[in-house]
């Protein structure tokens, strides 16, 4: 859980937003929306489409980059 914490608290500074809620509402209502790798000390962050689930970190160079539609289970 430590891990998903981290990635949503990485998101939520990204976009400016001051809840999950609020990050989840702007994210559902794009075409594009910000990914964030999921691997653990990396903090990428790119623009995804809304049901990515593999994108590509350009650190790690692993397909570890996820919408936060993704990761909160909305997609």
């Amino acid at each position: 859980m430590e891990l998903l914490e981290s990635k949503e608290k990485i998101l939520l500074e990204e976009l400016c937003c001051g809840s999950t809620e609020e990050m989840l509402s702007v994210s559902a209502s794009d075409s594009v929306v910000l990914g964030v790798c999921m691997n653990a000390g990396c903090d990428y962050t790119t623009d995804v489409e809304p049901d990515c689930d593999g994108g590509h970190c350009e650190v790690c160079g692993t397909s570890t980059v996820k919408s936060p539609l993704v990761i909160f289970g909305l997609i």
